[in-house]
């Protein structure tokens, strides 16, 4: 690939062209702007998203091999799935990435092991270590690397500390038994009658 553009339009976009690396490597430090934050809160379906920034290093190695490493701090907020109210979270995680200009798409091509870590052939592979990703028009987009990175850590069902589903859940019904607090009462309520 010989363009140097970002390759698809995404909402937080800081494409490196890794062709034009210094070989004892460059530090680059990103942000994402408020208009950035509101599309990444649509995108991963987050409340807000205060802060995402990021400080990358970039070091070229042997054998067309690009190592990043970085650290990413993100605010964000989401609705706890319990009680509704708010869930503030401040992550500060490190990142490690290895890339490569000769690299192959490893996950969905044919070389990808299966769920039960069997390759093409019926070989089994324990302790498989992940390939070097392939670079996409000869750069890395470091917005898009910190925007996926933030996405594994969002966790899916948020909840306060201490929220907690209620016991039994009163449907208004207004005829139920009182003390039938789940189906599985009902259940030995006839087992019982049966007996």
């Amino acid at each position: 690939m010989t363009s140097t553009e970002p390759p698809i339009d995404v909402e937080f976009s800081r494409f490196v062209d890794c062709g034009k690396l210094p070989s004892g490597g460059k530090t680059i430090k990103i942000e994402a702007d408020a208009e950035e934050r509101a599309a990444l809160c649509e995108r991963l379906s987050i409340d807000a998203l205060d802060n995402l920034s990021a400080e990358f290093y970039l070091v070229p190695g042997k054998k067309g091999l690009i190592v990043l490493k970085g650290q990413l701090k993100a605010a964000f907020r989401q609705t706890c799935v319990i009680s509704l109210q708010p869930v503030i979270s401040d992550i500060n995680i490190t990142i490690e990435r290895k890339y490569n200009v000769n690299a192959v798409a490893f996950w969905g091509h044919e070389s990808e092991p299966d769920e039960e870590g069997h390759q093409t052939g019926g070989v089994q592979t324990k302790n498989l270590v992940e390939p070097p990703e392939p670079l996409e028009n000869g750069g890395i987009d470091l917005g898009e690397v910190a925007s996926e990175e933030l996405a594994v850590e969002i966790d899916p069902f948020p909840r306060l500390a201490g929220a907690e589903m209620a016991a039994s859940i009163d449907f208004g019904g207004g005829d139920q038994d009182e003390d039938v607090k789940n189906p599985f009462a009902v259940l030995e309520k006839l087992k019982k009658k049966l007996e």
